[in-house]
């Protein structure tokens, strides 16, 4: 959902929405990391390129 330096520049955080299968009675939940002292942060994804063009298309 979000991730980025936090407004005091020193530490990055990621803050992600977990969704779980209604029949296992798991409720959904926001969850943070917090990465103290960062001075760097780099992001790779597995996914493919023509999965995240479907997936950011807000028709869907």
């Amino acid at each position: 959902m979000h991730h980025g330096y936090t407004d005091y520049i020193r530490d990055y955080e990621v803050i992600v929405y977990v969704a779980a299968d209604p029949p296992t009675g798991i409720p959904p939940v926001h969850l943070r990391y917090l990465f103290k002292y960062c001075v760097a942060a780099e992001v790779q994804t597995a996914v493919r390129p023509d999965t995240w063009r479907c997936s950011l298309d807000e028709r869907r």
